[in-house]
């Protein structure tokens, strides 16, 4: 069997496998993505490690089922599979990212004053509630994204280790405002990506965050061909809902609000807005539909292909 059939069959095989693991060194190499920790470079292990992480991943099976459905044959396979591996390779590098700056509240918040340990890795002030905070994302980042300063301590070029992002009062202050914004407790991850954006961390894309907490289903490879024109139909309707920075917005879900600013052509609160009228208007749409995530995605892939067919910015809304 090929790769394809492999896949058109419902689960990968010594073919696919075979396949990805040679795509994951080659686009490794030739990007210059670092290698997975642990290693130097892209050797045999570490691109079967990689190999595994992929087939592993949560994304995995959306992933699998789009290469199903869109590749007509091999070549198309091989050039498809090359973009999904980019994409699971930023966004490996981003939750690294994110995860070095979660380890490093871990460490901070204990000692600023005001913020006190709501237990099982959660944080709140000390005159608010233990309960869960029931902000939503957008108003917690909202929050940070007001701090207006932000110092990075000196640091030594010279070193293998990462630059810190931000010093220790830069860090209280911040957390002090998300946490006065949520009126509750929060967890050292959350706490961390409503103070990534202002801190110009790069955060892995976030489709649709869901406020009653519904995880919908993942796809799988046994798709419906009903099912899917129904999506498909369901993500062109959202995405004619969009003004044409409403797309730039969603085409670019991995930016900040303030590294969207170049990108739209608006000021960092206009950007900002934006960003939140795009995610408002997904959320509109999906938070009663069983296949919320998939649609999401669906929604993204349109916008990202209008952005890259473009030939001018005409980004009037």
């Amino acid at each position: 069997m090929t790769a394809l059939s492999e896949l058109r069959a419902g689960s990968p095989g010594e073919e696919f496998v075979k396949l990805l693991a040679r795509t994951i060194a080659s686009v490794g190499k030739a990007r210059g993505f670092p290698g997975p920790e642990g290693h130097i470079g892209w050797s045999q292990d570490a691109v079967l490690e990689v190999t595994s992480a992929f087939l592993g991943a949560e994304q995995t099976p959306r992933r699998l089922a789009d290469l199903a459905v869109h590749c007509v044959d091999e070549p198309a396979l091989r050039a498809r599979l090359q973009g999904a591996v980019i994409n699971f390779l930023r966004d490996a590098g981003r939750q690294t990212e994110l995860g070095r700056f979660i380890r490093r509240l871990r460490d901070v918040l204990p000692d600023i004053h005001g913020i006190v340990s709501a237990g099982e890795d959660r944080w709140r002030l000390s005159d608010a509630p233990e309960l869960p905070s029931e902000a939503g994302p957008l108003a917690l980042e909202g929050a940070a994204n007001r701090e207006g300063e932000v110092i990075a301590p000196a640091w030594c070029s010279g070193t293998r280790r990462n630059p810190p992002v931000a010093d220790r009062p830069t860090i209280a202050r911040l957390a002090q405002r998300v946490l006065t914004a949520a009126g509750g407790s929060l967890t050292t991850a959350q706490l961390a990506r409503a103070m990534a954006p202002r801190l110009h961390l790069r955060l892995a894309p976030l489709t649709v965050s869901l406020d009653s907490g519904a995880v919908p289903e993942p796809v799988t490879l046994g798709v419906d061909p009903a099912d899917l024109a129904t999506r498909t139909r369901r993500a062109w309707e959202i995405f004619e809902r969009l003004s044409n920075r409403q797309r730039l917005v969603v085409a670019n879900l991995d930016l900040s609000s303030r590294m969207m600013k170049p990108l739209i052509g608006v000021n960092h609160t206009q950007a900002a807005l934006t960003r939140s009228q795009a995610v408002s208007i997904l959320k509109e749409e999906l938070i009663d539909d069983p296949d919320a995530e998939a649609i999401a995605l669906e929604v993204i892939d349109l916008a990202k292909d209008w952005y890259s067919d473009r030939t001018t910015r005409d980004v009037s809304p």
